[in-house]
């Protein structure tokens, strides 16, 4: 099987929906926010990493669950959860996932209650396309700009944004068509010129299976590129595995997050690993904290095509 760091291609929706101008740009960014000029009532919770892997027939997405809180902009005034459900099902058969800003916490909302309130109201059937998915992230963008802009000064924004390169989220929704070919669709958040600028578009698969990394990337790129001894022994392992297989894409998907845990620098990184599949018979559970499997059963069931 070959691989590919795929690239996602960032659409502009103009007044007709179905045309977009496309601005290309590399998935792999460091989405973990550094604060320096805040009020003393300000806090955010910030999540770093989750990696797909994208094939016609499924997907596989696995995420840690390690959310920073930060108060006051300070590094030595933060606080770990290891908690965190960064991959959540939704209706339509679908799964959203979030690295990046989260919220704040005491607030009534969050990136993963607003993708839920978005899918929810996206006029969708049984089973999501890319079409009302990339619809549904427009509606998520849109509640958390309006959220965002709601909560922070833009001083407050320039200095979340400062160490990311102006991105504030990363948002992911991936599901499976009627027809039963998997699509993926991304939203990205950035900080320029003094806005909140949301971009939304389709991950391209262009490999049998494609991977990407959202978060903390680089453990990530010297993996999967092969960029160190311990990589390239790792990657040995790896080639003694039948590579056209699920279970490898599974255990890949997952390895790539735990190498992550082990070897990213910070300690922004850790928790359990939660791994979700979706495929044509539906969403599963690979591996998942107890909290963050509840209410799985309602959106499980099992529909005829």
């Amino acid at each position: 099987m070959s691989d590919s760091l795929s690239r996602i291609i960032c659409f502009s929706r103009t007044q007709n929906p179905k045309k977009y101008s496309r601005i290309a740009t590399i998935l792999a960014c460091a989405l973990f926010v550094t604060l320096n000029a805040w009020g003393s009532q300000h806090r955010a919770r910030t999540g770093t990493v989750v990696v797909v892997s994208f094939s016609e027939q499924r997907i596989i997405i696995a995420g840690d669950s390690r959310a920073a809180i930060i108060w006051n902009g300070t590094e030595n005034a933060r606080s770990l959860d290891d908690n965190t459900c960064k991959i959540t099902p939704t209706d339509g058969n679908a799964v959203f996932a979030a690295t990046g800003f989260e919220g704040t916490p005491g607030d009534d909302w969050s990136t993963y209650s607003e993708a839920q309130r978005a899918v929810a109201g996206t006029p969708h059937g049984t089973w999501m396309d890319t079409m009302t998915g990339g619809t549904a992230l427009d509606h998520w963008a849109t509640y958390l700009v309006r959220d965002i802009d709601g909560s922070f000064t833009p001083s407050q924004l320039s200095s979340i944004t400062s160490a990311t390169n102006g991105n504030m989220a990363f948002g992911i929704l991936a599901g499976m068509n009627r027809a039963g070919r998997a699509w993926v669709d991304i939203a990205r958040i950035d900080y320029q010129d003094g806005s909140l600028v949301p971009r939304v578009g389709e991950f391209e698969r262009r490999a049998p299976t494609s991977y990407a990394a959202f978060g903390k990337t680089d453990v990530f790129h010297e993996f999967f590129d092969g960029k160190s001894k311990r990589a390239l022994a790792e990657r040995a392992s790896w080639n003694r595995m039948k590579a056209a297989s699920p279970s490898y894409d599974r255990f890949k998907t997952r390895r790539l997050v735990e190498l992550t845990i082990k070897y990213e620098r910070s300690n922004l990184v850790g928790g359990p690993i939660d791994e979700i599949e979706i495929d044509g018979s539906g969403i599963h559970w690979l591996q998942v904290k107890p909290a963050c499997a509840a209410g799985i059963e309602s959106r499980q069931q099992r529909v005829a095509r």
